[in-house]
């Protein structure tokens, strides 16, 4: 591999590192990174990084060291289906690894925190993604979706304090 062109992709949560050029360079970045960030932070699961030469192949988001759902949701205490289906959401995206969901993911979670379902969850998730709130985005494939900055902001920092979490 000499000479050739080498891509480093690492993501860790929401942040990713990506290094692209000649082996040595990319060892180099990889090596800087693992030196420079405490791994007290990082799992080491998050270390394993893809290596690819020439087209880029897609990485999935590391999944995180998260409490049970229902621990998580009684901790967050979301009030509304679309806060809900934001959290679980986000949830499967930082405890799974899933980018982005769709109802058929989201459905099934509402019985595991042992709540009532909402009577449309895909009408919940697409209000969640309503511009008034934004707190969930189309994703790839069709009634897919994946938590935005606002959203991730909701989970981690609005809820479960009661403060107004429209936009």
């Amino acid at each position: 591999m000499e000479g050739s062109n080498c891509r480093i992709k690492i993501s860790v949560g929401a942040v990713t590192f990506e290094i692209e050029g000649p082996e040595a360079f990319v060892s180099k970045g990889l090596d800087f990174i693992k030196e420079n960030i405490p791994l007290t932070q990082l799992q080491e699961a998050a270390m394993r990084p893809s290596i690819t030469v020439g087209a880029e192949e897609a990485v999935s988001p590391v999944p995180t060291e998260m409490p049970s759902l229902t621990d998580f949701y009684n901790q967050k205490r979301p009030t509304t289906d679309i806060q809900r289906v934001t959290l679980f959401i986000y949830y499967l995206r930082e405890s799974k690894g899933l980018p982005e969901a769709s109802h058929v993911e989201v459905g099934p979670l509402f019985n595991e925190v042992m709540i009532k379902k909402p009577k449309d969850v895909i009408v919940a998730i697409r209000n969640a993604a309503k511009s008034q709130y934004g707190w969930l985005e189309l994703g790839s494939k069709p009634r897919y979706y994946k938590v935005t900055n606002a959203g991730e902001n909701l989970v981690r920092y609005i809820l479960p304090e009661g403060k107004k979490a429209s936009k």
